[in-house]
């Protein structure tokens, strides 16, 4: 999937947890296949976060939760306003993060900004099948140099014309200097096929595929 935009009112949240993703292999995090594997790239996914002050709704969680075996990969991608950012959850079934190590991964996420998220990356270890992971490693593993990943501590440092403005929001990057506007990679194997474009998120500087047909609604 390429080109999704995700904004979320602050004061509204399911009464389960809500994020932006939450990806299982299945409800047992078991190692049936064929296994959860989406590709997702050029994603906005903004939370109830404008600031890291706000509070919104208790119920969120967090943006991308990859939990009970899922392996689905994060490409070029825009994540901020969240409590926390990216969830390695290893915490039910075969654990998730056996599918980031090895000689033969599956699970990728390379090439996101995350920004302005209260805690950025975060790991739920398993209590029955240790796979020797921690939290640290988990980070170092998403900030190593060949995964190209960016974690900022505002939203207001990802340079977008007004990502949560709800009345009128513009997902665009405000101008070429934003980091969002440029850099984007499409090597991997995994976005085979895709339309390559430059930035990074669902917008470029100016875009218009989204307006007009798009509309915010309150519940």
């Amino acid at each position: 999937m390429q080109f999704g935009i995700a904004l979320r009112d602050s004061a509204i949240a399911d009464i389960s947890n809500s994020e932006a993703f939450e990806s299982d292999n299945d409800a047992n995090g078991s190692s049936i296949t064929p296994q959860t594997s989406a590709v997702f790239t050029n994603m906005t996914v903004l939370g109830p976060k404008v600031s890291l002050t706000n509070v919104g709704n208790s119920r969120f969680l967090g943006a991308v939760q990859i939990r009970r075996n899922s392996s689905i990969s994060l490409f070029n991608s825009i994540v901020a306003g969240w409590p926390q950012g990216l969830i390695i959850d290893a915490s039910k079934g075969v654990p998730t993060d056996n599918n980031i190590t090895g000689t033969t991964p599956s699970l990728f996420v390379q090439n996101n900004i995350i920004g302005g998220c209260t805690l950025p990356i975060v790991y739920a270890s398993s209590t029955t099948n240790a796979t020797g992971s921690t939290a640290i490693s988990i980070l170092s593993w998403y900030n190593n140099a060949t995964n190209l990943n960016t974690i900022l501590n505002t939203t207001a440092e990802l340079g977008l014309t007004a990502p949560f403005n709800y009345s009128s929001p513009d997902f665009n990057p405000s101008s070429a200097s934003s980091p969002a506007a440029s850099a984007a990679t499409f090597s991997h194997a995994k976005l085979s096929g895709l339309q390559q474009v430059t930035y990074k998120g669902a917008c470029a500087v100016g875009d218009t595929w989204w307006k007009g047909w798009t509309r915010y609604n309150y519940n």
